[in-house]
C-alpha cells in the first residue's frame, strides 16, 4: 500500500501521510474487493489511521450527503494495514 513520504516545511521535513481516492473502475484490485454488497460502487479511499485516531472520523467532504459523496460512505477499519478504506456506495 502507500509508502510514507516527506514533506519540507519551514526547514523541517514532516512525514506525509495523504487520504488516497480513486474511481472504482480505478481502484487498485485489492480493495475493490472490499465491499461486499449488491450496491454500486462509485469511490474508493485509503484513509491513514492517525487521522481516525486524530479525528474521530471521515473528512467532512467524504460524508454521505455531501457533493464528493452524494451517496452512502462505508468504513473498513482492518481491511488494509494502517489504513481506513471507505467505499462510497449508491443502491
Amino acid at each position: 500500500m502507500p509508502q510514507d513520504s516527506g514533506v519540507e516545511i519551514d526547514g523541517e521535513v514532516a512525514e506525509a501521510r495523504p487520504i488516497l481516492v480513486w474511481s472504482f473502475s480505478e481502484a487498485p484490485p485489492l480493495l475493490k474487493q472490499i465491499h461486499f454488497t449488491d450496491d454500486d460502487v462509485d469511490w474508493i479511499a485509503l484513509i491513514p489511521h492517525e487521522f481516525f485516531e486524530l479525528w474521530g472520523d471521515i473528512p467532512p467532504w467524504m460524508r454521505s450527503g455531501t457533493p464528493f459523496a452524494y451517496c452512502d460512505a462505508y468504513e473498513y477499519h482492518n481491511a488494509v494495514e494502517d489504513f481506513v478504506v471507505v467505499v462510497g456506495v449508491h443502491a
